[in-house]
């Protein structure tokens, strides 16, 4: 964060190894964690600086008089309550600060928000500490041990160059290692049909059944393909079941009646957001997809192999994979996602950006772009003000209504029902 008064102070989740939370009833709403002038030059940076996992908010307060500029990474769980801001100075939030696809939500107590389209890029996310909790860690950059031109070991992260731990054995013959025009290596499982698999293996050559699974991240390339991408040994239920039997990217992520209820009963996230996997057709690219169970944990045996069943071996191209046979909280999960959307896909911007103002105050949108301005949302009894040059139109189609008054600082703005400001 930069700040332009020094002596400005805000409640935080700010630095530190571990996110500083503030949630319901533990401290009110309106808390202060902590003046944070001697704590800048200290910190070590955490998975996010501003997070709000399920259940909590953030709370920022800056001092009437200051502004305080985020740098970011910004992670608000859907389940949150996002952030509060509260002091008379000015919280200036970048877009390019937000690590997340999910709305981001911000209540107005007192003060200003100004939501701008500037700002320093995206800065990295650290690998989180909780990633040492992982049954599995692992790595396309990394690890990769090549016999003939196939992936023969595929090294969890932690082993480094030695083979002494838990690793991946090629099943069927996996591709090597390659390089994207990124820059970023992935393991390509040649697509659909392609025979090409992985098994889960220990250092001792003996199959690594996880059959407890609590958590499931992959970062997957499906340009060409998706498949089985966590599969499981015969006679044993798929808890990962692609819409789409023969693999093909073309089918949603999981099919409605085919997988094992522990499937159902969880969570499914793409690129950070929270999907109806039953519903929602595989996206091509780079994405994130994560499952995180409910009551009842899940099987994987394979990478891209279902049973024995022919035509579900090989799919689309991995380049990074946790899974964990322990429960994480709320924030390590977010923490995990962060760290490989960032890593991944580099500024992630919300779907929707939600700015909820108590009377006196303000919030402002500087300089967004069309495509930002018709993701936000503005109610309450406060001031919004259009900053910056360009020309924007506020459409009402989709919008709570606003029950304040806009005022055009910079540039131009247009009403779609035709009103004027």
């Amino acid at each position: 964060m930069t700040m332009k008064n020094p002596f400005a102070q805000f409640a935080l989740l700010r630095g530190g190894h571990t996110p500083r939370v503030v949630k319901h009833g533990e401290y009110g709403l309106t808390a202060i964690c902590a003046a944070v002038t001697a704590a800048l030059g200290l910190a070590t940076a955490a998975f996010a600086d501003v997070v709000a996992p399920d259940g909590g908010v953030a709370v920022i307060d800056v001092a009437a008089g200051a502004s305080l500029t985020e740098s970011g990474p910004v992670a608000l769980s859907r389940h949150s309550d996002g952030i509060q801001k509260t002091g008379g100075g000015e919280y200036v939030l970048p877009i390019s600060a937000f690590a997340q696809q999910d709305a981001a939500e911000v209540a107005v107590r007192e003060g200003t928000l100004t939501l701008s389209e500037t700002g320093a890029p995206a800065v990295a996310v650290p690998a989180p500490a909780c990633l040492q909790k992982a049954a599995l860690w692992l790595d396309a950059a990394q690890g990769v041990v090549g016999d003939n031109g196939a992936v023969a070991k595929w090294l969890d992260v932690r082993e480094g160059a030695t083979d002494n731990g838990a690793y991946y054995c090629a099943g069927g013959g996996v591709s090597p290692a390659t390089a994207t025009s990124d820059g970023k290596t992935w393991i390509d499982f040649g697509g659909a049909g392609s025979g090409k698999w992985l098994s889960l293996q220990t250092a001792s050559r003996s199959e690594l059944k996880l059959s407890t699974v609590y958590h499931a991240y992959a970062v997957l390339d499906t340009t060409s393909a998706y498949g089985f991408v966590f599969g499981v040994q015969q006679n044993s239920p798929p808890t990962f079941h692609p819409g789409d039997f023969s693999g093909n990217a073309a089918g949603n992520y999981w099919s409605r009646g085919d997988c094992s209820t522990p499937l159902y009963a969880g969570s499914t996230y793409l690129d950070g957001a929270w999907i109806d996997g039953t519903a929602t057709a595989v996206k091509t690219g780079v994405h994130l997809l994560e499952w995180a169970a409910g009551n009842e944990t899940a099987l994987v045996h394979y990478f891209f192999k279902d049973r024995n069943v022919s035509g579900r071996m090989g799919g689309a191209m991995l380049g990074e994979v946790a899974l964990f046979t322990n429960r994480l909280d709320s924030a390590e999960r977010m923490a995990v996602e962060q760290y490989l959307l960032r890593k991944w896909r580099g500024e992630v911007r919300p779907a929707a950006y939600v700015a909820k103002t108590a009377p006196e105050t303000t919030v402002a949108f500087d300089g967004l772009a069309q495509e930002d301005f018709d993701k936000v949302s503005v109610t309450g009894l406060g001031k919004a003000e259009k900053r910056g040059v360009g020309a924007v139109t506020w459409r009402d189609a989709g919008r709570e209504p606003f029950g304040g008054a806009w005022r055009i600082a910079q540039g131009a703005m247009a009403f779609e029902s035709g009103e004027t400001p």
